[in-house]
């Protein structure tokens, strides 16, 4: 007899400032629909870089960005270190991080319920793609 393991409503917002932005986050996008089967997804969309205090730098090109929806059994610490894995081979590092290049970021914004990234969860560049997944 197998156990079932409880399933948990995962939300991630994906974003990319470097290099090939579309295709950074589609490739994480078919990445991710293999990890967690059913999950569904916004559009790709272009946003203005936002700051630590909410603001545009005119200094940092924008964002291209989507959020993602889908339900699993992992828990948190199993999924972060998946996707830091992601960004990592993607070609995040502590170089690309000082000269502002975002090759490919992936963070959770909610998980079983709970907000628990509450900056990015109101921010434009996660709301464009929240909204449109989950309008009536």
């Amino acid at each position: 007899m197998s156990e079932s393991r409880e399933s948990f409503e995962l939300v991630l917002c994906l974003g990319s400032n470097h290099g090939d932005r579309r295709g950074a986050i589609a490739s994480a996008l078919d990445r991710l629909r293999a990890d967690f089967p059913g999950l569904r997804s916004s559009g790709i969309y272009e946003t203005p870089a936002v700051s630590a205090g909410g603001h545009a730098p005119a200094c940092l090109p924008p964002y291209m960005n989507a959020v993602a929806i889908a339900s699993t059994p992992l828990m948190q610490q199993e999924i972060n270190d998946l996707l830091k894995k992601m960004e990592a081979e993607a070609g995040r590092d502590e170089s690309a991080r000082a000269r502002g290049e975002v090759p490919l970021d992936i963070d959770i914004v909610c998980y079983a319920g709970r907000v628990v990234r509450a900056r990015d969860f109101s921010q434009n560049f996660f709301r464009i793609g929240y909204d449109s997944l989950t309008a009536d």
